[in-house]
């Protein structure tokens, strides 16, 4: 049996073969790279799934905390005014009553006793001073002007008492009973002005 080689066959097939082989390993090659990759691709999907859930519940405890610092904050601020308001309001309306002791004071004969004029005035003093800074600025102001105008009211009262007992029908009594009018009238419109201020602050609504 003699063993023939078709060339002419051979030469034709052996590139087809060729062509095949390469293409199969060219789609072989294609098939692992995509699985490669499609594993790849899932793969760093899920690690970013994963971080971003993390991220995620980082982000919520951050703003639940804060959250609740905020409220915390609030609460005590909220608990601070309220005291600070009734200690406030306490304040006021200690001074209030010292004020109100010293005019009625200033309108009786006890006025030109310089004893119980320092009496009352160092006892206005003291509540303020021991009460100032629960009281508004503008009110202790109005106050410490209270302070003074009566201290003139009550000694313009007594000078002008001892003039009128030594001569009631001289000029200098007349000008004595001016200075004091003068001063009453500054002390009742700033006494006004006072419990205005005070029962505005009482109220809550200055």
């Amino acid at each position: 049996m003699n063993f023939t080689v078709d060339w002419g066959t051979l030469v034709v097939s052996v590139p087809v073969m060729i062509a095949t082989c390469f293409g199969t390993i060219k789609f072989v090659g294609k098939a692992i790279s995509k699985e490669y990759f499609d594993k790849r691709l899932a793969s760093y999907t899920t690690e970013l799934q994963k971080d971003f859930e993390n991220h995620r519940s980082t982000l919520e405890k951050n703003r639940n905390e804060y959250i609740k610092r905020l409220e915390e904050e609030i609460d005590k601020n909220k608990m601070f005014r309220e005291k600070y308001t009734e200690i406030s309001f306490t304040a006021i309306q200690a001074v209030r009553e010292e004020i109100r002791a010293c005019y009625k004071f200033s309108q009786t004969k006890d006025a030109k006793s310089d004893e119980l004029l320092y009496k009352k005035q160092k006892n206005l003093i003291e509540v303020l001073d021991s009460n100032r800074v629960y009281i508004p600025e503008y009110l202790v102001a109005s106050i410490e002007q209270f302070i003074r105008i009566f201290y003139d009211t009550c000694t313009s009262y007594e000078v002008f008492v001892y003039q009128h007992d030594e001569n009631s029908n001289s000029k200098k009594t007349e000008q004595f009973y001016d200075i004091y009018k003068n001063y009453s009238q500054d002390l009742h419109s700033l006494h006004e002005e006072i419990e205005n201020y005070a029962r505005k602050e009482l109220a809550g609504a200055a």
